[in-house]
């Protein structure tokens, strides 16, 4: 009897054993079909995103406001025709310096009140300085993207789109209007 219930004991243990084993085998499969799927398609949305920005040519912005910094795309760099043409990431004291003098304030008050009372989205028009000490008017675009338990902004992006042809554009009608 005890040989009996030694060996239904083993052999129960051995089938429950080997289908533990292969339950776990398959679910390991299926995990891995699950991440490559999900890297693909990770990968494919990237790609799309990544297209859409160069073809409609914005700049891509990104502040932290614990560390204080501005992540800019390669884009900006271009824009005020900087000696490096790449991605950058500047302190925020460093990103105003390329704020025209006349439009910082207000840009200041503007981006203070849209992180301290929500709106849908902040847009402004604004010129920065190029390196030749031209300017480039800019139009942005951002939302608060995160922020902490008390309502705090963390963190905040958005888009920059030159529009200084538009602005010259302008500038030469109102000429000939007057």
């Amino acid at each position: 009897n005890g040989d009996i219930f030694v060996l239904l004991f083993g052999l129960a243990s051995s089938f429950f054993l080997f289908y533990l084993a292969s339950f776990l085998t398959k679910t390991k499969e299926q995990a891995q079909i699950l991440a490559e799927t999900m890297t693909r398609e990770l990968k494919t949305t990237e790609e799309r995103l990544r297209f859409a920005i160069e073809g409609s040519r914005d700049c891509i912005w990104d502040r932290d406001f614990r560390s204080n910094r501005i992540f800019l795309s390669k884009r900006m760099s271009e824009v005020l025709d900087l000696e490096e043409k790449k991605d950058m990431e500047v302190d925020f004291s460093e990103w105003q310096k390329m704020i025209h003098p006349d439009d910082l304030g207000w840009i200041l008050e503007k981006i203070q009140d849209h992180v301290d009372n929500p709106k849908d989205v902040y847009v402004d028009e604004h010129r920065e300085i190029k390196r030749d000490g031209g300017i480039a008017w800019i139009n942005t675009r951002g939302i608060v993207m995160e922020r902490d338990a008390d309502g705090k902004a963390l963190r905040m992006s958005g888009t920059n789109t030159d529009i200084t042809e538009q602005k010259r554009m302008q500038a030469a009608l109102q000429a000939e209007r007057d």
